[in-house]
């Protein structure tokens, strides 16, 4: 499902460059829950922005479903992400003067032939499936800050993806919808996806099946594919 061969990645500090990743190879097949740990600063989140399509590497391959993601055109790679790909973060990435419905809907806008009534319903069965079917009306700045993680995890599983990157899900949320998040995670893996998560929290270290350790842009614990 998603391959890294030797890729690498550096920002331009203000003392000079910063290897934020270096020579960083992974595999990882269908229905696997892995967790990446490490120190602030080490490489996990520039990881997870690489393998999603989002940030190209200096160097290296990304492959995801036997597909070049960077050798696509940008118009096509952002259809592959849309089509291919589920994206959940901690600060939820909500677009504030839409409804749930519409946010949750608007993961559907990058790809270029959908049944929109079908997505619709979609939509509305994901949204009762997190328990906000009585908040699809309402805009983020009026939900909790579990209604909107569930928000965006509903987004995230709308056009069917195959492999969900989750940056730090559950950082922001009490037990209870910790508790939610990850146990859409675990069925997404249990269902035949893959799911990347990045967090600092051991009740989610703790669920996925293998967890890497990250420092100083290197993994330092290799996971099988």
């Amino acid at each position: 499902m998603l391959s890294l061969d030797n890729v690498s990645k550096s920002y331009v500090g203000a003392s000079g460059p910063v290897r934020a990743l270096d020579t960083v190879s992974l595999e990882l097949g269908p229905g696997r829950f892995v967790g990446i740990q490490g120190p602030s600063g080490c490489g996990k989140s520039t990881l997870l922005l690489i393998a999603g399509g989002l940030m190209r590497p200096d160097s290296g391959e990304v492959r995801i479903a036997d597909t070049d993601v960077y050798a696509l055109p940008p118009d096509e790679r952002a259809t592959f992400r849309g089509e291919t790909i589920g994206f959940v973060f901690q600060q939820f990435h909500l677009v504030p003067y839409l409804s749930v419905l519409d946010n949750v809907l608007a993961a559907s806008l990058a790809i270029r032939s959908v049944d929109r009534e079908k997505v619709r319903e979609r939509a509305k069965r994901l949204i009762d499936r997190f328990g906000l079917s009585g908040r699809m009306h309402h805009v983020p700045g009026t939900l909790s800050t579990g209604e909107r993680q569930r928000t965006a995890l509903a987004r995230a599983l709308l056009n069917e993806p195959r492999f969900l990157l989750a940056d730090e899900p559950t950082g922001n949320l009490d037990r209870e919808n910790t508790a939610l998040v990850l146990d859409a995670l675990a069925e997404f893996a249990e269902t035949g996806g893959t799911v990347l998560l990045v967090t600092h929290d051991e009740q989610a270290a703790e669920r996925a099946e293998s967890v890497l350790t990250m420092q100083h842009g290197h993994i330092n614990v290799a996971v099988p594919g």
